[in-house]
């Protein structure tokens, strides 16, 4: 349950209102680190890579936790479905600002999260 709030949180989404171009989905190629991680965790970073798959890798509470998924990104959407467990759970988020150096997005409830590249 943990490791499901935690992706859940760590996951990308951002508001349209905030998009001012076209998002360019090679920038999102590579390793992004969360600026300010969630409470309880210490580090984050989610790597997308070129066909579509997506890794997440979390430290919180001395632990680290691997995640493995997949993403398509449409526009400015970013659908994302990650294996928890055995369980698969599927997001849907909106690139507010992406460039090589930065990602930012929010979810739903318009919270949001920066990102830096990871080099």
């Amino acid at each position: 349950m943990f490791c499901q709030l935690l992706v859940s949180v760590l996951l990308l989404a951002p508001s349209p209102s905030l998009v001012e171009d076209k998002i360019d989905g090679k920038l999102l190629i590579g390793k992004w680190e969360a600026e300010k991680p969630p409470e309880g965790v210490e580090k984050a970073v989610v790597e997308y890579m070129k066909d579509g798959k997506l890794a997440v890798e979390v430290e919180a509470q001395g632990q680290k936790h691997k995640f493995e998924g997949t993403y398509k990104l449409e526009g400015d959407k970013l659908n994302v479905k990650i294996d928890i467990n055995g369980t698969e759970q599927e997001q849907k988020r909106i690139i507010a600002k992406l460039t090589d150096t930065e990602l930012v997005t929010t979810d739903d409830e318009k919270m949001e999260r920066k990102y830096k590249k990871v080099k």
